[in-house]
């Protein structure tokens, strides 16, 4: 799919660009970034960064998005809407932020941008996202940006040799104001 640049007051979604690969590697090889993503190998090396950006970005049904400092232009993180089910108008949500950055409102800001997308441009009816139970930093996130938690999927993933669970959150238009663009 085909992204718009976004612009927020402190972040900007944009494009991945090939210049963005390395930080893309060094972040996802934090060990403390890593733990709670569930499809995103450790190691994360240059070859899985290309996979992503040509492979899974580019997919009909993936919105992909860097984020970007607005007073700096450093390259944050990653934010997107995946399984984009035109039918249904419905997508999921994922996103990782690199840890230096974590605790400053920039994910939040990129999660209200991403759902203005979504619901607007896209005319989604509902986003939804998955979050491994121990992650309460993100869970807090999806709260204040309107999700509501809808249940536990018990032992829904394989991380590390070990089945864990997810709690899924989902979020409606409507429910919550976002920023329109």
């Amino acid at each position: 799919m085909n992204v718009p640049l976004i612009r927020g007051n402190r972040v900007v979604l944009r494009k991945i660009a090939s210049s963005d690969l390395d930080l893309i590697v060094s972040n996802l090889n934090d060990r403390i970034v890593n733990r709670f993503l569930s499809t995103i190998p450790f190691p994360y090396s240059l070859k899985d960064a290309r996979y992503f950006v040509s492979r899974v970005c580019t997919r009909k049904d993936h919105a992909c998005f860097g984020i970007e400092s607005v007073e700096t232009g450093i390259f944050m993180g990653v934010i997107s809407l995946s399984r984009i089910n035109v039918t249904h108008r419905k997508a999921a949500l994922g996103y990782w932020i690199g840890r230096k950055y974590w605790n400053r409102g920039f994910g939040t800001e990129a999660v209200k941008l991403i759902l203005g997308f979504a619901f607007g441009k896209l005319g989604l009816k509902r986003v939804y996202a998955k979050v491994m139970t121990k992650n309460s930093a993100s869970m807090r996130l999806l709260v204040k940006a309107g999700f509501k938690h809808e249940g536990t999927l018990r032992k829904d993933i394989l991380k590390k040799g070990r089945f864990v669970d997810m709690e899924l959150y989902g979020l409606l238009n409507g429910e919550h104001r976002v920023f329109h663009l």
